[in-house]
């Protein structure tokens, strides 16, 4: 069979055997790429996404381990009393804050009332029980007091 095409190839002119020569090639051509270059090309596409979805998730597990590492050595810190109740009143007293009324809940919650603050020692107030002591305002309402700068608030905690 190899023989009779050979002799059918070779029994045309020239212009006909470069015309299949060339038609040949091209189908060569487009059945490699057909074939094995097309579903290289996909699976290359399908491995860059697989790349990058596993880098986005690399990035979230080391921020996510950062975190665990910096909470772990905030928890090994000595803190100041054991309880929310010893904690908010040495901090209220540690920026001149006095609380007229405090409600502790069964949800490890405390509510508390803080007249005639200073708004600022208030602020800052927050910002040291969130930061250095991990403990949640949960809910926070200000409302102007009866001296210019000053404030009553009412404040929901949750340490956790």
């Amino acid at each position: 069979m190899g023989e009779t095409i050979k002799q059918w190839f070779l029994q045309r002119d020239r212009r006909e055997q470069l015309i299949l020569a060339v038609g040949l090639v091209c189908v060569a051509v487009y059945l490699l790429w057909f074939a094995v270059l097309g579903p290289l090309q996909q699976a290359r596409q399908a491995q860059l996404q697989a790349n990058m979805l596993a880098a986005e998730r690399l990035a979230r597990v080391q921020l996510l381990a950062a975190e665990f590492n910096q909470r772990s050595r905030q928890s090994n810190r000595p803190r100041s009393g054991g309880s929310i109740a010893e904690l908010v009143d040495q901090s209220l007293r540690k920026h001149g804050l006095q609380m007229q009324g405090f409600q502790p809940s069964s949800s490890g919650e405390v509510k508390l009332r803080l007249d005639s603050a200073v708004f600022n020692n208030l602020i800052h107030w927050l910002y040291e029980l969130e930061n250095q002591h991990q403990v949640q305002v949960r809910e926070l309402s200000v409302v102007s007091g009866n001296e210019p700068g000053q404030v009553v608030a009412n404040v929901r905690l949750f340490k956790g």
